[in-house]
């Protein structure tokens, strides 16, 4: 079930080397395919109400775990396969662990009023996952440079402040109503989502803007969870919240990044940068700071969206003193070879004879 590549066959960079690359097989392949055609009805049934408000409960508790159970395991068929891929097996057991709470809600177990018993294994997504996508980092980089880490850093708080401003945020302010313990569940959600998004960014960053199709599928993804965990949070704070409006989205997210894992690997030796493309990001942070600051003249802004600011003005003056020119030594001259051999060189016309030991 695997052949081998070239970069050129996957959309990989050029420094990138496809290694054990998997061919999606007719089956699987199938598989894909009836998981999607479960998440397009699913969304169909949402946004205009096909198959009727008389079938919601088996469309969107049903249908959303069985496409759910899918994607993980899908995952975990991957991360088996490949000793060197076992990242996907935390983001399968990550996947599994969503799809129970899913379940106990579903049969109404454990319902509190600030925590409800799911949220543990809600919760139990992020770590595995960030877990998975530490182990895929290592097994796919044959080097590290700080630098181009920082520069991900760098990216992943610029994307996670509009982020805090749209989920986050809010999350916060509808907390200060309810107990310590919920007030903790509603800000691990949104900041989980945060900093998973952020981290597959700034992976990105490593490869030199060119990861590969996985990693852009993985950070598609993961997108897709934050504007569904983003939807959520603001509308419950607005109480505005409908169940099965887009619970469409989790599933949907979970079955791109299980289709990450299938593409072939590819691995990655972090590229030198020169010119522009050395501070082109370190400059674009500066700007999109001086952007949030010009926009807290004209609107309120939270005291998040502004640590958030200071955290990028930070990372980005740490960039900039990692990657400062340095004064290269000057390497001593090497002993003439015929001197090393006690010859004599025979003199030019300008050059006087070296006199012998």
């Amino acid at each position: 079930m695997s052949y081998e590549a070239g970069a050129t066959d996957i959309g990989a960079p050029s420094e990138g080397v496809a290694i054990g690359a998997w061919r999606i097989t007719p089956r699987v392949r199938f598989i894909f395919a009836a998981l999607a055609a479960i998440v397009a009805f699913d969304a169909l049934h949402e946004i205009f109400g096909v198959a009727g408000s008389g079938y919601s409960n088996l469309i969107d508790s049903y249908f959303y775990d069985a496409a759910a159970t899918g994607a993980g395991l899908l995952m975990l068929v991957r991360g088996l396969g490949d000793p060197t891929d076992r990242g996907w097996v935390l983001l399968s057991l990550g996947t599994f662990s969503w799809v129970i709470g899913d379940i106990l809600v579903d049969l109404n177990i454990g319902i509190g009023t600030d925590v409800d018993v799911s949220d543990i294994f809600w919760l139990a997504w992020y770590p595995l996952a960030a877990g998975g996508l530490m182990m895929l980092v290592r097994s796919r980089f044959t080097d590290f440079d700080f630098a181009r880490w920082i520069d991900g850093i760098a990216l992943a708080l610029v994307v996670a402040t509009p982020a805090v401003a749209l989920s986050l945020q809010p999350a916060v302010d509808e907390s200060r109503t309810v107990s310590l313990l919920g007030h903790i569940v509603d800000i691990a959600y949104p900041a989980g989502d945060i900093l998973l998004l952020g981290a597959t960014i700034g992976v990105i960053a490593l490869t030199g803007w060119r990861p590969g199709r996985a990693w852009y599928l993985l950070t598609l993804g993961l997108s897709i969870w934050v504007v569904a965990d983003a939807l959520y949070s603001v509308q419950k704070v607005k109480e505005t919240y409908v169940a099965g409006m887009y619970d469409y989205l989790w599933p949907l997210g979970l079955l791109v990044v299980a289709y990450a894992a299938w593409q072939p690997r590819v691995d990655h030796k972090t590229p030198e940068v020169y010119g522009w493309k050395a501070v082109l990001l370190p400059i674009a942070c500066q700007i999109f700071a001086l952007g949030t600051q010009v926009w807290g003249l004209l609107a309120t802004l939270g005291e998040s969206e502004r640590i958030m600011t200071i955290a990028v003005l930070t990372v980005v003056i740490v960039q900039l003193y990692v990657s400062r020119p340095r004064r290269v030594a000057r390497a001593e001259a090497a002993p003439h070879p015929l001197l090393e051999s006690g010859a004599a060189p025979t003199a030019g016309p300008d050059q006087g004879a070296i006199p012998r030991a």
